[in-house]
């Protein structure tokens, strides 16, 4: 089956829903983005840069003529951009129907932080999620519309180790594949916190797994891996299109609270979506992460305020 086939056969239509993505300038927010406007959608692109999201809506609107785009910045390095973030969607698109939470780095070339100054890697993929889903969370707890919030995260968290906090959510050098390793595990840990706590039917956390896609994904491994490993992947990665269906689905499709879709292929590395039972041991076995993390984020900031 084809990509299109599977949209036609199983992806259903959006008419005028807001679903609102981050990072969609590129990658499977791109995607996601693409595929929800030619189902009607009202796709709002949440990008760091004007540039970079006139850019994705130029090219959204090449294929889809009649596409309704929006964008908004967004950048989930600064806890600043974040406020204002949450602040722009709950005034201007209250009604919004789905949240994609995408947005993310995998391996910036030399050590860099955020803002805030943690190490930047987990600091934009968990510490940026982990600020925004404490900011958003109360303001839409009690909904009375539907509201779906879709987390991605990844396959590589299956190869994670969490050591403790002093290790892992501090000294990490973001520049390592560890740091990414450790941030998607927090992401997922993060998903799991508010799909538990949320006790709103109209409210549902869901989390997505978009396999390993023919992007810049692979080069985000150490390179004793990628040299064996290479000719292996590749008979089984897909593209950035087939990695967005997870979230496609979950944005689209029946879906309950709680809800993780990933490839069916083996080891998730490709395939069409199928339905993961619950979260994977090992993720649930670091659920100390979450702890860790506002416990450094108040000492952190604390420092910066006095």
């Amino acid at each position: 089956m084809t990509v299109e086939e599977y949209l036609n056969k199983s992806i259903s239509k959006v008419d005028g829903k807001t679903i609102i993505i981050t990072g969609a300038n590129s990658g499977i927010g791109f995607h996601t983005a693409e595929i929800i406007a030619k189902k009607g959608g009202h796709v709002v692109l949440a990008c760091r840069s004007k540039e970079k999201a006139i850019e994705a809506i130029d090219r959204i609107k090449a294929v889809v003529k009649d596409a309704n785009l929006e964008y908004v910045i967004f950048d989930q390095a600064s806890f600043n951009s974040i406020d204002s973030f949450v602040d722009n969607i709950t005034t201007n698109y209250a009604n919004f129907y789905a949240l994609m939470l995408n947005a993310g780095i995998l391996r910036p070339e030399k050590e860099t932080f955020t803002k805030e100054g943690f190490p930047l890697t987990v600091g934009t993929n968990f510490y940026g999620l982990h600020h925004l889903m404490e900011r958003l969370y109360p303001l839409i707890q009690n909904t009375m519309d539907e509201k779906r919030i879709i987390i991605e995260g990844s396959l590589v968290t299956r190869a994670a180790k969490y050591h403790g906090k002093k290790y892992d959510l501090i000294k990490t050098h973001s520049s390592t594949f560890h740091a990414y390793n450790i941030s998607k595990i927090g992401v997922e840990n993060l998903f799991a916190k508010y799909a538990q706590i949320n006790k709103n039917p109209n409210l549902k956390f869901m989390l997505a797994e978009p396999g390993v896609c023919k992007t810049n994904i692979i080069h985000s491994f150490p390179s004793w891996i990628i040299k064996p490993a290479n000719g292996f992947l590749k008979s089984f990665m897909h593209s950035p299109e087939k990695g967005s269906l997870p979230s496609v689905h979950l944005i689209t499709e029946p879906h309950s609270n709680g809800d993780i879709l990933l490839p069916r292929g083996m080891f998730s590395i490709g395939g069409f979506p199928k339905k993961r039972r619950r979260m994977s041991k090992r993720t649930t076995r670091f659920a100390s992460i979450i702890n860790d993390a506002e416990l450094i984020i108040k000492t952190n900031l604390d420092k910066k305020s006095a």
